[in-house]
């Protein structure tokens, strides 16, 4: 699996992978540390939902959970 992958992996590859995520938080870093945790969160998820090839979530479902995100996010 990607993640058993990445605990064999050399360091290179691992500070490779290790950059990326951070790059992909630094956005979050605006938000509330509890919702920004919230989002990092929603989004492994369907990260990992997609490189499992599982069917994804219905997009009403999807839509719904952006929308309380949003709602958490003005309410700050």
């Amino acid at each position: 699996s990607l993640i058993a992958a990445m605990h064999g992996a050399d360091e290179g590859l691992q500070a490779v992978v290790h950059e990326a995520c951070e790059r992909y938080a630094r956005p979050l870093e605006v938000l509330d540390p509890s919702l920004a945790h919230h989002v990092r969160l929603v989004g492994d998820g369907l990260f990992f939902h997609a490189l499992l090839r599982t069917p994804p979530l219905p997009a009403v479902e999807l839509e719904r959970i952006v929308a309380q995100l949003t709602e958490q996010a003005l309410d700050r």
